[in-house]
């Protein structure tokens, strides 16, 4: 399993589907070098936006399994809804 984060601040939020995609690309294509075997695939299961420094539960922005994008659950760092 590879779980790692990623901080988008700004107008970067607005490129995240690009990113998305290129996580998803690089998942098929494999990463370190045994890819040319097969080995280092992945999947991209979810994506979650994380509240920051508000109290609400993270918000669902990517289910893989479903292959939705809901950009509108991102939010704002900090920000309430």
């Amino acid at each position: 399993m590879l779980d790692f984060g990623l901080v988008l601040l700004g107008r970067t939020i607005e490129y995240f589907p690009y990113s998305l995609l290129s996580f998803r690309r690089l998942g098929e294509e494999g990463i370190g070098r045994d890819r040319a075997m097969g080995r280092g695939r992945f999947v991209v299961k979810a994506v979650y936006a994380l509240p920051g420094w508000s109290e609400e539960p993270a918000a669902v922005v990517y289910e893989g399994e479903k292959d939705d994008l809901a950009l509108a659950n991102a939010g704002t760092v900090g920000a309430r809804r």
